[in-house]
């Protein structure tokens, strides 16, 4: 609903004056084949403001291992996972306030997921995340909005849910919101 591309079934859906909603999906959007990987960001934004300061296109580039020479190779050229890194940066660009991940290490190797992980974390924003793997969602705690409570009725629907979706882990939240750790089903007692 917040993206817009799902209509409310009823009412309207509001978003403030002062929300800007960047939306990284799990399939990459139609990206330009036929432009040049900088050439493509630049018409996007110029900086992607981070705690520590901006970071010009060329720096999220170098971040992300866009070397020189492929940040002015042709989009259509680049690999899939490229691709994808590519598509993240180009949401990033256009300074979302909240940030709506869905999925956003799919066709990353884990190297990649955790440079994507830190610079999220970097950034000082709002962001929604759906990811299933929770080795990674455990990288955004706190930052992000875990749906598991502290409670022992929370943990075990948490733990069921871990064990059918073959989760490694779960994170484990305080009465007051607080990151407490992660739980595993060795740690608990039925």
């Amino acid at each position: 609903l917040m993206t817009g591309l799902i209509p409310p079934t009823s009412g309207k859906v509001e978003i403030g004056e002062t929300v800007k909603v960047g939306y990284f999906s799990q399939e990459n959007e139609n990206l330009p084949l036929n432009k040049r990987v900088y050439d493509f960001l630049k018409e996007i934004g110029e900086v992607i403001h981070t705690v520590d300061g901006p970071l010009s296109i060329t720096q999220v580039l170098d971040k992300f291992l866009f070397f020189k020479e492929s940040q002015y190779s042709y989009i259509s050229n680049l690999s899939g996972g490229e691709k994808r890194r590519l598509y993240l940066l180009s949401v990033l660009l256009t300074s979302p306030n909240i940030l709506i991940l869905d999925e956003p290490t799919n066709h990353l190797d884990i190297g990649y997921q955790i440079q994507l992980m830190d610079l999220i974390k970097s950034l000082n924003i709002t962001t929604l995340s759906a990811i299933h793997d929770m080795n990674i969602a455990s990288i955004l705690i706190p930052k992000s909005m875990v749906p598991y409570l502290y409670d022992d009725f929370s943990l075990r629907q948490g733990l069921e849910k871990m064990k059918y979706h073959g989760y490694a882990a779960i994170p484990v939240i305080d009465e007051n919101g607080y990151y407490k750790g992660t739980v595993t089903e060795g740690d608990f007692l039925w």
